[in-house]
């Protein structure tokens, strides 16, 4: 069950959409919101002090800005389950962190629709926690309604626990879920494939969600995409197992790939499994 929501925000435009995200789903959801503020250090300039003063007028003008921006889109959403943190450190260690010491049940964070490729690779702050955090994560990349829901199941352990979390934010929401398998090519109408998205279905039927099933064929990232962009979907949830490397991103980790292309909100789920 959803009790405790952590987002981190930044105070810019496309942070406060993370926000209005964050908090909205915090009060369909009846969770507790905590909004978290990351003053990045600057620790290599320590010995240059008129970067430090610099820095650290920018970042308090940055923080005040933030904090005032939370209390704005509280009120406008008549939210007030809500905690306010400012932290130093570095963003996505200081998100992690707190998500665990917190015990937090899911991590909001933002993303750039279209962000740079090589900033990808390198590792933003979203792709570093989506592949990090044992915490289900949303990265938020532009904001919409959950009306519509898209889980895409390849019958794993993870798919079928991400598929398993869902009913904690449709129950809520009366959103419409569909169900999506991406087959191999030639095993379109193969039983395997008939058994992986039933399965998914009937996960979510058994706790009284209505679903309607899909099963494409060809490569999974092209093929989620695609059905993403053609019904609109509001929210992709997906299952993953978590800190795959850049090679195995090349040689097919789907949760990477369509985390990156996709242009609406993204439900990575990750267990609480381990350490972070």
């Amino acid at each position: 069950m959803i009790k405790k929501i952590l987002v981190g925000v930044k105070g810019d435009k496309e942070s406060n959409n993370v926000l209005r995200y964050a908090v909205n789903l915090a009060r369909i959801t009846k969770s507790k919101l905590t909004a978290l503020h990351v003053i990045e250090t600057l620790d290599e300039y320590n010995f240059y002090e008129d970067i430090k003063l610099n820095y650290k007028i920018e970042a308090e003008r940055d923080r005040d800005r933030c904090i005032q921006q939370i209390k704005d889109i509280s009120e406008e959403y008549h939210l007030e389950n809500l905690d306010i943190e400012i932290i130093y450190g570095k963003p996505t260690k200081s998100i992690l962190n707190e998500a665990k010491r917190g015990e937090f049940d899911l991590i909001i964070v933002g993303s750039h629709s279209r962000s740079n490729f090589i900033e990808f690779l390198l590792g933003g702050v979203a792709f570093q926690i989506t592949h990090y955090a044992k915490r289900p994560v949303i990265i938020v990349k532009n904001l919409k309604e959950i009306d519509t829901i898209l889980v895409c199941t390849d019958g794993s352990d993870y798919a079928r626990d991400a598929i398993a979390f869902m009913p904690q934010i449709v129950s809520h929401s009366k959103s419409r879920v569909t169900v999506l398998h991406v087959a191999k090519k030639g095993q379109l109408k193969s039983a395997d494939s008939e058994k992986i998205v039933n399965e998914g279905s009937e996960i979510l039927k058994k706790m009284g969600i209505d679903t309607k099933i899909i099963i494409r064929e060809g490569y999974p990232s092209k093929e989620i995409l695609r059905e993403a962009r053609k019904r609109n979907y509001d929210l992709i949830v997906m299952g993953h197992k978590g800190k795959s490397s850049i090679r195995e991103f090349f040689l097919g980790d789907v949760v990477s790939k369509v985390t990156h292309l996709s242009s609406r909100p993204i439900l990575v789920y990750r267990a609480k499994k381990g350490k972070f």
